[in-house]
């Protein structure tokens, strides 16, 4: 009897079901599963370091632009610095859930060419600065930039002219540096110092090490740790006091320009196997359009990679140097490196 009556109820809830106007469960999720590409087609998902995400960066001055123009949005993950983006698309090089890769720079680059992460930009390529992109359409430069030591002119009367005086007692202990082995400005110092010492670079690292604070895995953190009076010396770059001059009105933070300096030259690439290259290809042309390079000196405080972009009074007044050649296998120098500050 109990089992009749528990058949009849059964039967009940499925004809009130469908006189209700219902549909079969595994319609439903047919239906469901026909939707889902089509959200995810519309997102952009970018890998960048912290800097371009922060409150003050690039970030919230091109993303949004970027979303009313492609009518889609953008899923922006920081992951620290670039040696960070490097091993997370490494790890999902199988199954990239990035589909561009914002921030790598001419030191990384030989890095992610072994890797085989990327894949080139098809589009058109003209108005760039010279010397900034060579035929290998994978890197598309949208900024670049002097590395320098910034110093604090209120705790340092004089500051060091070259690399050599950076091994001066009198800087003992007052200089922070980034990470080779993570960070794009570290390994831009780490080939800087091999184009001036080549086989002598470990020698020099050894007599620099006495005077290094810390040594950070990225740019914030070094550059928040100078800000709040750690030491008075840090590795940034040579349009970093124009953030102080424009946002705070001081000529406190200055920078130390030597002779020679290394350039660094930051791209946008479309990561290999991207899910939404149609939206990739977009958002690399983005980059370098006049709208977005606009923003770049106010927004990365770095050069913009587009001729004749209009730079504020404080980047006309900013020293440049003579840059070092592209060092080539980098990468070998790495061990050099980690022998000296393994420990």
């Amino acid at each position: 009897m109990l089992k009749k009556i528990i058949l009849l109820l059964a039967l009940s809830f499925i004809l009130i079901f469908f006189w209700m106007g219902g549909e079969p469960a595994n319609e439903k999720q047919i239906q469901i599963a026909t939707v889902s590409p089509q959200l995810e087609e519309s997102e952009l998902v970018v890998y960048t370091y912290d800097g371009i995400t922060a409150e003050w960066g690039l970030g919230p001055k091109i993303f949004p632009e970027f979303e009313k123009i492609c009518d889609c949005k953008v899923k922006v993950v920081a992951k620290g610095d670039v040696g960070a983006i490097m091993a997370q698309l490494n790890l999902e090089k199988a199954a990239p859930k990035a589909d561009i890769a914002l921030g790598i720079d001419n030191t990384f680059r030989e890095k992610a060419i072994e890797l085989d992460l990327l894949e080139p930009y098809s589009g058109k390529l003209d108005g760039l600065e010279d010397g900034l992109f060579d035929s290998d359409a994978r890197f598309i430069p949208f900024d670049w930039g002097y590395l320098a030591f910034v110093y604090d002119s209120e705790k340092i009367r004089e500051p060091p002219k070259n690399l050599e005086d950076l091994t001066d007692i009198r800087f003992a202990k007052k200089i922070i540096t980034e990470d080779a082995r993570t960070s794009s400005p570290g390994k831009v110092f780490l080939y800087w110092v091999a184009s001036e010492y080549g086989e002598g670079t470990g020698r020099y690292l050894e007599r620099l090490e006495p005077n290094l604070l810390t040594i950070t895995p990225g740019w914030s953190e070094a550059y928040n740790l100078f800000l709040s009076g750690e030491a008075p010396i840090v590795l940034s770059y040579s349009t970093s006091p124009a953030y102080h001059m424009i946002n705070e009105n001081t000529t406190r933070y200055k920078a130390a320009i030597f002779e020679k300096m290394y350039r660094q030259i930051e791209y946008v690439s479309i990561v290999k196997g991207a899910k939404n290259k149609e939206l990739a290809e977009k958002f690399a042309g983005f980059m370098i359009s006049e709208k977005a390079q606009n923003e770049i000196p106010l927004g990365n405080y770095m050069y913009p990679s587009r001729k004749a972009t209009k730079l504020p009074e404080e980047f006309k007044n900013l020293e440049n140097p003579d840059a070092y050649p592209e060092i080539q296998n980098g990468n070998s120098y790495e061990a050099v490196w980690e022998k000296v500050f393994s420990n």
